[in-house]
Formats: C-alpha cells, structure tokens, sequence
C-alpha cells in the first residue's frame, strides 16, 4: 500500500494539488456562510420525542424566547419612572421581531360591573397627580395579581416582558440592541436597568464565539509556529504544516457549513482549535521521518519516498484512532457534542490524506534549507529514560497502580454541571441581570405544567380547579414563585362582576359561568389569553411559574421529581379526564445536563472498544492488544479523576474529555510499537529495541506532545469558562499521556515477549506481520 501510495502522491502531485486547491475554495465559501446560534433548538435533532413537544408546546403559545427588562428605583410609582416605562415599552412594542410586550404600564387591568368587564391599561394615563400615583400604588400592590407578577412588593422594583415570535440569532442580536438602545435613551440616575433572559445570554454567548474564532484561532496557530520553528528551525517546515493544518480545518467545517449544521459555541469555537493541534501533530511524525531518512540519503525525492513508505501506516493508524476517540462522541445526547465528534473524526480522515499527499509533495517542491540536527541532550535524556525503564519497570508499574485506584476514586465523585450561565464569565451582563432580576424578581427562567384535555375541558370547574391546584403546588416550592395561569384571568373577572369585592376574587363554580367569562375577556378585547390557553379547542392550558437560573443540578432533578410526583396526585378521580405534565424548555436543558455523565461513560466505552480494536488488530493478539492499551488508558482515568477529586463539573465541554483524550493518547503508543517492532526486525534484542525507539521516535512524541500541550493549553485565552477548563484538562492529559508511553508502556513491554515480524521490515512494510506472545 506505502509503495503504491508514494507513487501515486509524487507521479501525480500537479493534479494532487489542483483537486485541493479546488476543494480548498469550495471550503472557504461554505465555512463563510457559517451562522453561530446557540439557542435550545441547536441541541436537539428534529426528530427528538421530547424536542417535537417542545415545539408544539412553543407554537401553540406562541412564544419561543422571552426577555425581561427589569427597572429598579426608589420607587417605581412616580410620574418620571412611570414615563421612562412607557416610553421603554412603547420602544420595545415597535419590535418587528416582539410579539408581545407586558409592562406596569400596558398590563391588562380587569374593571366592570355586575354586566359587563372592561379591559384597559392598568395606567391608563401618565399625568397623574400625587394622589393618584398614591392610590395607584396601594391599588397595585393589595392586588393579589399584581405583585411578584409584573411588580415587587415593596413597589420598588418592575419587570418589562419581551416575547420574541422567532428567536433566531439574528432576531435575538437585533431585539438585544435595540433594547439596550432604547434603555439609554430613557437611563436616569436613580433608574438601575437591567436585560435578562435565555436570549440576551444567546447574544452574548454568539458573540463570545465569535470573538473566539477571530482572535482564538489566530493565536493557537501563532503558539504552534513558533513551537514548530523552535523544534525545526526552519520557515519553510513551518509554513508547509501550518497550510496543511489550516486546510484540514478549513475542509472540516466548510463540509460542517454545507452540510447546513447549526453552528454553536462547541462546533464554531472548540472544533477548529483542537483540529489546529491534532493536525499540526500529525504533519510533525511526517516531517521528523523526512528528516530521518533525509539524513540518510541526500536524494531528496528518495528520502521522501522512504519517509513516506515509513510513515504512510502509523499516521493512517493514528489518524484511525484519534477519529474513533472523536466518533464515541456519537452517542451523546447533545447535538452538538455529536456533530463536534462527528466533524472531528472527518477531520483526522482530512488531516490524514493532506498529510500523506500535500506534505511530501510540499517538501518535494520548497526543500527545507536547513533543519535543526537532532538534539543530542533530549537524545541522551530519552537513553536514561530507557535505562530507567529497564531497572525499574516493577516500581512504574506498582506507581501506576496506585495512581489509576485514587483516579477511579476521583471519578466516582464526578457530577455533571447545573446551568449553562457556566458558560459565560460571571462578571459578563446577561449573568450579572440574570443575578438581579433572581434578587428581586425570583427568576427568569420559566418552569411550565401542561393541563390538557379534550376539547372544551377548561370550561369545566373542574378543570379549572386542577389548573389552580396546579398553581399553588408550584407557589409551595422556594425555588419557583409568581405563576400565572387563565385561572388567574377568572378570579380576577369574577371580582370585576362582583364590583371589585375582594371575596369574590374567585374561580366560577359552573361550566356557564366560566364560558361566559371566557366570552367577555374576548369580546372586550383582551389579549392574554392565547399565552395561556389553546384558544381553538380549550383543550390544553398552560401553567407557568418564574424560576431561579442557579440551581445545582441535584437541586433541579429533585425539583423536578418532587412536582412531577405530585402532580400524579392532582388529577381528577371523577369528571374530566386531565393530563398533567411537565413541559417547556425548561425540562429540556435538565435532561441535556442530566445526561452528560451517562454521555461520558458512553463515549468513553465506545472509544476504548474501538481503539483495543485497533491495538488487537495492530499486535494479533486480544491479550496483548488489551496489554497495550493500558499506557492509553491511565492518562485518561488520571484526567477524570482529577476532575472529580478537584471538583470540576461536567459540562458540554468537559464531557468529551475522556472519549477525546483516548483517542490522542494512543497515537504516540502506535509510533512507538511500530518502531519497536522494526527494530526488532533489524535484530536488535528487547532492551536494544527499547532504547533506540526512544531515542528516535521517541523525539518525535516529545515533540508532538509539546505540540499537542500547547495547543490546547493555548485556548485557555477563550472566552467561554468552560472552554478554558477543557483546555487545561486535555493539555495535562497530553503531558500524563507522554510520561506513560516515556514509562509504563515500557515496563509493560518488559512483561511480554514481542516476536519479531515474520518478515525483515523494508522501508516500513510489513509492520503487521509476527505477532507478540506473554
């Protein structure tokens, strides 16, 4: 295959790079249209049970994204704060991109007579005089709808409600800006104003992406040129891996684009990064064969030839393997941890062909003019490394032990993160109000029940009873307050017949009278109702409470549970038959967080089977196969486990750590056996074998060890927290990966007798023939 393939690559390298030139394009143009969006329906394919009801649940209350602006003063009713409302809400109206806006000056105030109801704006005028700021002040906050709703108790602090009709990236950003535009046009110095809302934290989470593209990428590649002319010494070296890495990236996400996948601050900001170093990586064991054999023969087409006949299958097994780390990905539940794997396996498979075929004919046509002679001091410290090995290869082994028992201790103490707010930094705007409006609101997430029925079931008392029992049970719990529900549209239009007597803030008690009321919000030109109830059939009606965005995880779950058993309680024994059920996104990003554990365990199953399958296939033997893998194994439970016992959280980040890492680690462990077995093909015994690997292969995994450390280390300058985290982890790993092959896998090797390949090795072929035997 080596034979073939170098002499297609070097026959034909005018055409080679006429077909990547032309793919490089055709790349760049799709990678161009690249849209970032962050929202809830990136994390979910289209066909998800729970994602297609949350999409029902979203269009029949016509409401995907909702902002809150909240306004806090000395006090809100008086006639300047009053205007700055008004005119805030009136900016915010005028949205094309709103569908509704709900503030103390346009929410709905419910008056009438034992006739009729009238529905105007609770401030129907802002001209008011002191008096009757006075008495709106105490109307409001007696009121037992008002209050926690749309204003605090202690009439100091409101809320703006922005519905978004279609939360795209684009409508967000728009609403976002024009908001924050308007609120400086009406600041004033005792007026503290604040957006919060899953959109605002999608817009900054967007532009956090962004900036990390812009300014994150250029620098990774800056820090692995610099490493690269430090280890080479050489422009031309550099430039010819760094274009092979820039167009294994720009291949990966240019298909990503024109495959129309959804772009979030995974896929769009971790992808490109870790390809940089994984690519960059592999075009090093291609240049530093090249430099080998160069040295060798001063024939510069013969030393490539050679170098790739060397190289052709060890990168194509690394490259296998590392995309197989990357592919365990597969069966997690978030989508795009499954389209980051999936993209990254199809760019090892790019970075594999661009460095057997553009690499070679690169050094073919701009020969390095100088590159850097072996370092004769990491020479002679990799030959005390491989003594060290010998004399004590039962110590490294008892070490190790050790070290994967604390590990597997560590990992039992890993838990999964509680709220994707990890993702911004905490002195970032949307975290800041998110803390605000919790302070003085309760919250701006939304925990939402569904009561369904058939149809016309929420004219029944029943029903209507069951949907404020709903309500109360919500109001029970100090992690949810002000819900809201069309039984609150009742009580408040049964007082209003009754002439405003407070005893009569009530439900209807018959079927008539509940229709009726119905019939007169319509008819007198109230708006609310499709928010709460399936207007067409009255059929489902949704109960909706405001609640905190903090919570652990373990708190979230419980919270959940605790309802959802309850609720089992609430449905009718007689009459109507109801549904009850927990809905909303809400209940969706718990179940993303909740699965990422399982997600881990998953992935890193899957890698660990595909990658052994690799090692049996590699050494023709399941025992020693399962033998090498060990070395691959402990950096990876060192890593976890760290996680653990330090207290890092899973997060969308921090849970492709383990599948990832696996499939890296192994890459220096098959560059390694390779060059064992050919030297045990040259006749050298075990021990002479051990140290010339190495003492030559063995540069090569420092050097893409440092490589690999550094790039990842370097995308601890992104902007997103979790990011930073998974940076140092992978980074660490790559040191603790290197120190196993440098160490353990040695040691394990003095365990077993490796048999020779059957055959001499010439030029690298051959490698899978003989086998190993305990």
């Amino acid at each position: 295959m080596e034979q073939r393939l170098e002499g297609i690559v070097l026959r034909y390298r005018a055409a080679i790079l006429a077909g990547v030139a032309v793919v490089s394009v055709l790349a760049a143009i799709a990678y161009w249209d690249l849209r970032v969006e962050n929202k809830i329906d990136s994390w979910f394919p289209e066909s998800d049970p729970d994602y297609v009801q949350y999409r029902e649940f979203r269009d029949l209350f016509q409401s995907e994204e909702t902002l809150f602006v909240v306004l806090h003063a000395p006090d809100v009713f008086t006639r300047d704060v009053l205007g700055r409302i008004d005119r805030l809400t009136r900016s915010i109206e005028t949205l094309p991109q709103v569908t509704r806006t709900l503030s103390l000056t346009n929410i709905e105030n419910i008056t009438g007579s034992t006739e009729a109801i009238f529905v105007d704006p609770l401030v129907p005028a802002l001209d008011l005089d002191d008096r009757a700021l006075a008495e709106l002040r105490r109307r409001v906050l007696s009121d037992p709808f008002y209050p926690g709703m749309i204003v605090s108790s202690d009439g100091r602090t409101t809320v703006i409600v922005a519905d978004i009709g279609e939360a795209t990236a684009e409508n967000n950003v728009a609403v976002v800006d024009a908001i924050d535009a308007a609120i400086a046009r009406v600041a004033a110095p005792a007026l503290e104003m604040h957006v919060a809302g899953w959109a605002a934290v999608n817009v900054v989470l967007d532009r956090l992406t962004q900036r990390d593209v812009r300014h994150g990428l250029p620098f990774t590649l800056a820090v692995l040129a610099l490493c690269l002319g430090l280890a080479f010494r050489s422009l031309r070296v550099v430039l010819i891996i760094n274009v092979a890495v820039l167009l294994a990236t720009y291949w990966t996400m240019g298909a990503f684009a024109a495959l129309g996948f959804r772009g979030t601050f995974l896929t769009v900001s971790a992808l490109p990064g870790i390809l940089l170093a994984l690519a960059l990586a592999t075009g090093v064991h291609v240049v530093a064969r090249f430099r080998e054999e160069h040295a060798r023969t001063p024939d510069l087409p013969l030393a490539v030839r050679h170098a790739l006949r060397a190289i052709a299958a060890p990168v194509a097994l690394t490259c296998t393997t590392t995309a197989i780390g990357f592919g365990s990905l597969v069966v997690a539940d978030l989508a795009p941890v499954r389209h980051l794997g999936l993209f990254a396996a199809l760019g090892m498979a790019f970075t594999c062909l661009i460095s057997l075929t553009v690499v070679p004919i690169a050094l073919v046509a701009l020969p390095p003019r100088h590159l850097a002679a072996p370092n004769p001091w990491l020479e002679r410290m990799l030959g005390k490394v491989a003594d060290f090995d010998t004399r004590h290869h039962r110590a490294i082994l008892a070490v190790s032990l050790v070290l994967a028992l604390v590990s597997l201790a560590g990992m039992a103490q890993l838990r999964p993160q509680g709220s994707s707010l990890d993702y911004l930094p905490a002195d970032s705007a949307p975290v800041e109000a998110m803390h605000f409006i919790e302070d003085h609101f309760g919250g701006a997430s939304t925990f939402d029940v569904l009561v369904s029925g058939p149809p016309d079931v929420l004219k029944d008392p029943v029903a209507a009873q069951t949907v404020a029992a709903v309500q109360e049970l919500l109001a029970s719990y100090p992690e949810t307050t002000a819900s809201f529900a069309y039984t609150d549209l009742l009580r408040r239009m049964n007082q209003a017949l009754h002439d405003g007597d407070p005893g009569s803030y009530r439900l209807p008690d018959t079927m008539r009278g509940i229709a009726q009321q119905l019939l007169l919000y319509e008819t007198s030109g109230g708006t609310e109702l499709p928010t709460l109830v399936d207007v067409s059939s009255y059929g489902t009606a949704r109960v909706t409470a405001r609640t905190t965005s903090f919570l652990a995880l373990e708190e979230s779950e419980r919270l959940h549970d605790r309802i959802a058993e309850r609720l089992t309680t609430l449905a009718p024994g007689s009459g109507p038959r109801l549904r009850l059920e927990i809905s909303g996104d809400w209940a969706l990003w718990l179940r993303l967080f909740l699965s990422l554990l399982g997600t881990m365990a998953k992935s890193l199953a899957l890698a660990f089977a595909g990658v052994a399958l690799m090692m049996i296939l590699l050494m023709r033997s399941v025992w020693l196969g399962l033998i090498a893998m060990i070395p691959n194994t402990l950096p990876v439970l060192v890593a976890v486990g760290a996680m653990g016992w330090i207290g890092i959280q899973l997060d969308f980040a921090t849970v492709m750590v383990a599948g990832i890492a696996l499939g890296i680690a192994v890459d220096d462990t098959i560059h390694y056996l390779f060059r064992f077995r050919r030297e045990l093909a040259s006749g050298a015994g075990p021990t002479l074998a051990m140290r010339r690997t190495l003492t030559t292969v063995g540069k090569a995994m420092v050097t893409t060890s440092v490589v690999l450390f550094l790039g990842f280390g370097s995308m601890v300058t992104s902007s997103l927290p979790p990011h930073r985290t998974f940076a140092v982890i992978i980074a660490l790993t790559m040191v603790i990966a290197l120190a196993s092959d440098l160490f353990l896998l040695p040691a394990l090797l003095k365990l077993v007798r490796v048999a020779p390949p059957a055959q001499p090795e010439q030029g690298g072929g051959g490698i899978l023939q003989g086998g190993m035997s305990p």
